[in-house]
């Protein structure tokens, strides 16, 4: 970062207000706010949390927390009191940055509890310590001479991010140095098709999410441009990524569906949409790429626990994840009841050993998380063709039986996608008895779209085996109707929760 502004490159833009900080101006907030935690007691290996969406002061948070040694765990604005309340308790921070958006939510959260933490506002207020008061506290030549902390053991916890959810409750997965690291060596240096001197990148997710953390580390990493948006509006998002110049932005599959048919024009700055969180239908992947030509489509297999894994940029096949990351990663696919490896077209679970795993959960037993081999157990389905290109076939914990025997959700989805009216579709089982459930599909079509139950019942049941057939009918949703998680997937246990009964 020193050396960027040396530069005099610039480090972040606001998307809202046009806001320009130069990596010499954001350095030197960042080394403030470090000064600031150490001055307030905050030591190496504590923890802070940040709530917020992406603004101008959160990432220098962020930067100042890894300047001390500080751990950071963050929650997102999207999360209700009784989450927020769950999360911070299961951490414990000593300090908590909050917006303006999630002061009241924090303040709920914290409320009752017996931990010690102290809450600081990224805006201007009154009754709170807040960031621009504390940036006038502390001069440039205090800046100048400060030197961060050295990290001795660099497998050591950098930071914290919560897996996303979709099956259970969140843990805390603990990520190392060394991890976060290899991330930005496999993602910036090696996997990308696109990079460009000073690339302007954005997304939507926070400090919470796996993507958040790395798309706020990796422009400063590489002396690119973070261009912070924060509400997502998909009628206008690509007017404004448009305006903005915007090279690089990433999206959950949820936003990336429901933005789709808003863009109604080529984007000549775009030169990569990254999809995260889920893998979009062949459809509308050849609809974003008449849409998009010169625009490089990408997307991979990842989670929380390894980082990313595989990159999918057009030369594999588009309904696989992509092939894996240039080194460092060693994948198996496995029996998950012999622990028999298996061969190509072979589905299994998928176990991966490599540099960007987590260290294990915080204050959470990991005994069945590695395999004696110490391979990280996914709990993902898939299987590798000759190309040793992945596909992603299911979670382990999404299927259910029928007769005995298991039927694999996805695999209905998939049909049910390639219809041209279903913008989203998910597939959950019903139970009948102790022992069997019956598939039932819950759509969502497109605007202006209309079919029938029964027309996806019967393209489905003519297509499967006998174990992949839909039996407790179609439920229709409007879009705002169907239960997200913060990483924008599909709540599948949520939504089970509101039909099981």
């Amino acid at each position: 970062m020193k050396k960027y502004g040396d530069d005099d490159l610039i480090a972040q833009i606001d998307g809202e207000t046009g806001e320009e900080e130069s990596y010499k101006a954001f350095l030197n907030k960042c080394i403030k706010l470090a000064l600031y935690m150490k001055q307030q007691g905050i030591q190496n290996g504590d923890i802070i949390s940040i709530c917020s969406d992406n603004t101008m002061n959160n990432s220098a948070v962020f930067l100042a927390s890894l300047f001390i040694g500080a751990i950071n765990a963050s929650t997102d604005p999207r999360f209700s009191v009784i989450e927020a309340k769950y999360l911070l308790g299961v951490v414990e921070p000593r300090m908590i940055f909050a917006s303006e958006d999630t002061i009241n939510l924090i303040k709920g959260a914290v409320e009752g509890e017996n931990y010690k933490c102290k809450l600081i506002a990224l805006y201007k207020d009154d009754t709170l310590e807040n960031i621009p008061e504390i940036l006038n506290q502390f001069t440039d030549k205090e800046t100048e001479i400060y030197e961060p902390i050295f990290v001795n053991d660099t497998s050591s916890t950098a930071c914290m991010m919560f897996s996303s959810g979709t099956t259970g409750l969140h843990k805390a997965a603990r990520i190392s140095h060394d991890a976060l690291c290899a991330d930005f060596d496999a993602i910036f240096h090696n996997s990308l098709p696109y990079i460009i001197p000073q690339m302007r990148i954005t997304g939507y997710a926070t400090l919470f999410s796996l993507c958040g953390v790395y798309f706020t580390l990796a422009p400063f990493f590489c002396g690119h441009i973070k261009v912070n948006i924060q509400e997502y509006k998909p009628e206008t998002m690509w007017d404004l990524i448009d305006k903005l110049k915007v090279n690089l932005i990433y999206l959950p599959y949820s936003q990336a569906m429901d933005s789709l048919p808003h863009l109604t024009h080529s984007l000549p700055h775009l030169k990569c949409l990254g999809i995260i969180s889920g893998q979009i239908a062949a459809i509308y992947y050849k609809e974003y790429k008449d849409k998009l030509p010169n625009t490089h489509i990408v997307y991979g297999y990842g989670m929380t626990e390894i980082g990313f894994a595989t990159v999918q940029y057009g030369d594999c096949a588009v309904e696989s994840s992509g092939k894996p990351v240039p080194k460092d990663v060693i994948f198996k696919i496995v029996d998950p009841d012999t622990e028999t490896a298996l061969d190509l077209n072979t589905v299994g679970e998928i176990r991966i050993k490599n540099k960007t795993a987590m260290c294990g959960y915080y204050k959470n037993t990991t005994i069945d998380v590695w395999d004696n081999q110490g391979f990280l157990k996914t709990g993902d389905l898939g299987y590798f063709n000759e190309k040793y290109e992945l596909f992603i076939v299911d979670r382990i914990k999404e299927m259910f039986r029928f007769n005995g025997r298991h039927t694999i959700p996805a695999r209905i989805e998939r049909i049910l996608r390639e219809h041209h009216a279903v913008l989203h579709a998910t597939i959950i089982g019903i139970p009948i008895n102790d022992n069997d459930h019956h598939a039932m599909g819950i759509v969502v079509l497109r605007d202006g779209y209309s079919v029938s139950a029964d027309e996806l019942i019967n393209l489905v049941n003519d297509r499967m085996d006998v174990m992949h057939q839909i039996r407790a009918g179609i439920q229709f949703l409007a879009d705002n109707e169907i239960p997200y998680t913060v990483t924008g997937k599909i709540d599948r246990r949520k939504l089970k929760q509101m039909y099981s009964n």
